[in-house]
Formats: C-alpha cells, sequence, structure tokens
C-alpha cells in the first residue's frame, strides 16, 4: 500500500508539473499573439494616417496643375469646379502617389481596387502637368491636349456649344474624377480602419 501511496504523489506532482509548463506556454503564447495583433493594428493605423495625408498632398499637387493649365489656357474657372480648388496655393508641392501606390500594395492590399481608380485619375492630371512641362504648351496646344483627351458626354456637348471652353470642361472632369475617386478612397480606408 506504501508504493501504491508513492506512485500515487508521484503521479500526481509529475502531472501537475506537466500542466503549470503547459498553462505557462499557452499563456506566453497567448500573451504574444495579442502582443502581435496590437502591434499590426498600430501599423495598419499608422499606414491609413500616411495614406490619408498623402491624399491631402495630393489635392494640393492637382490644384496647382490645374491652375497652371489654366494660365497657359488665360482663362479663369468658374464654380462648376469644386470649392477645394480655389484655396490658395502658396507652394508647388510634389505628387507622391508612388509611394501611395507602395503602402498600399505591401501594408493594405484590400485597397487594390479603389487606390487603382484614384491612381488612374491622378495619372491623368500627371499626364497634363508632364506634356505642359515637356511641350511648353501654347493656348491652342492646350485646347488641343483638351479636346483630344475629354470625355463627350451630351451635357458636355451642350456646354462647348454655348458657354464653356474645352480647356475649361477637360480640367473641370479630371477634377470632379480625382474629387470623386479619392474620397471612395478615404471610404475605403476609414472602412478598414474600422475592422483592424
Amino acid at each position: 500500500m506504501a508504493l501504491d501511496q508513492n506512485i500515487t504523489t508521484l503521479l500526481s506532482t509529475v502531472l501537475g508539473g506537466i500542466l503549470a509548463i503547459t498553462g505557462g506556454f499557452l499563456a506566453t503564447s497567448f500573451s504574444q499573439r495579442m502582443t502581435e495583433k496590437a502591434q499590426k493594428r498600430q501599423v495598419t493605423h499608422q499606414r491609413i494616417e500616411e495614406l490619408y495625408s498623402l491624399s491631402d498632398h495630393i489635392k494640393e499637387w492637382a490644384k496647382v496643375q490645374s491652375l497652371r493649365a489654366c494660365e497657359v489656357a488665360e482663362i479663369t474657372l468658374d464654380r462648376k469646379v469644386p470649392g477645394w480648388f480655389f484655396d490658395a496655393v502658396s507652394t508647388e508641392p510634389e505628387c507622391p502617389i508612388e509611394r501611395m501606390e507602395m503602402l498600399t500594395y505591401l501594408y493594405l492590399p484590400s485597397l487594390a481596387k479603389p487606390f487603382a481608380e484614384y491612381r488612374a485619375s491622378v495619372l491623368t492630371i500627371q499626364h497634363l502637368e508632364v506634356a505642359m512641362r515637356n511641350n511648353h504648351y501654347s493656348k491652342d496646344e492646350l485646347k488641343a491636349h483638351c479636346e483630344a483627351s475629354l470625355v463627350r458626354t451630351p451635357d458636355v456637348e451642350e456646354r462647348l456649344k454655348t458657354e464653356t471652353t474645352v480647356v475649361v470642361e477637360f480640367i473641370v472632369q479630371i477634377l470632379d474624377n480625382f474629387e470623386r475617386s479619392q474620397e471612395q478612397l478615404r471610404v475605403a480606408l476609414r472602412q478598414v480602419a474600422a475592422k483592424s
């Protein structure tokens, strides 16, 4: 009977030790997973904040490029363009679209579709800016560029016949597309931030 008592004591000691080790391992593992999740959430939020900030920089850049096109065409835009367009611009910002692209595809691939639409709207403005810089467009050359690039809908055709120039219509069109795609991107950013 003494032998059975010793075996029982030994087994309970061994079993208690195994349970203690297993519990410690599981607690450490759980703690590490929670820490990793928190760090991942923090990085995601930092990337979202950076993308928001970069989209503001691109908005300023788009404004400057469009104002430059208006100067070349010697036109003043009327209030068809978004209100933010008329805010004063003191310096010429750079276009950080490549940085936004890298952040999106490396850290937030779920944003690929809204970012692709946003990037396309930025590239339209960038194409106009590069063409103006490289070709030093005259007023007539700018009109020809806008004429070729304008998406003609019935309402655009009607405005062109009556009241507006091709350059104004084109700039209004690219700014509207840009503003719409930027808002879609920002909605997607807010959704990702809410989920993380």
